[in-house]
């Protein structure tokens, strides 16, 4: 009886042991971006404190989320990550995205699909996961969204 007590309570361990290194295989394996986030000075007045921010990441050429955040225009400056698991839609993420762009958007609808010629928006460059799975980058809203 006793080696079954031994063997099962080597087994516990070495589970134990064994979870942390997982979790950090996941976590490193997992695509994030770190972002910045600011508005130009002269686009920002106090009637636009309250305008709903979004901030994004798609791939190139598409508007359609693969990480989503949501905030106020007038919490910015700010700092936030996207990852994997802020996703919309389970299809849509950023496990598989080689690529992608990150757009910083305020509305003052709540609707972020609504279209108005007073939405601002920044963009970033197009981004590449090849050499890291964990970016830094800098966003400045500094325009008029027009399409």
């Amino acid at each position: 009886m006793n080696v079954f007590k031994i063997i099962f309570l080597s087994i516990l361990v070495f589970s134990a042991l064994n979870l942390p290194v997982n979790a950090q295989e996941k976590e490193s394996n997992s695509k994030s971006l770190e972002i910045t986030v600011s508005v130009k000075k002269e686009l920002m007045t106090k009637s636009k404190k309250d305008w709903s921010l979004y901030v994004y990441a798609a791939r190139p050429n598409t508007r359609l989320p693969l990480s989503s955040f949501k905030a106020k225009l007038g919490d910015l400056p700010m700092k936030i990550t996207l990852d994997e698991s802020m996703y919309l839609l389970p299809d849509l993420t950023l496990k598989n995205a080689q690529e992608v762009i990150v757009i910083a958007k305020a509305s003052e609808s709540s609707d972020p699909h609504h279209k108005s010629p007073n939405n601002l928006i920044g963009k970033s460059k197009v981004l590449s996961f090849s050499d890291s799975q964990n970016l830094s980058l800098s966003i400045v809203i500094d325009r008029k969204d027009v399409r």
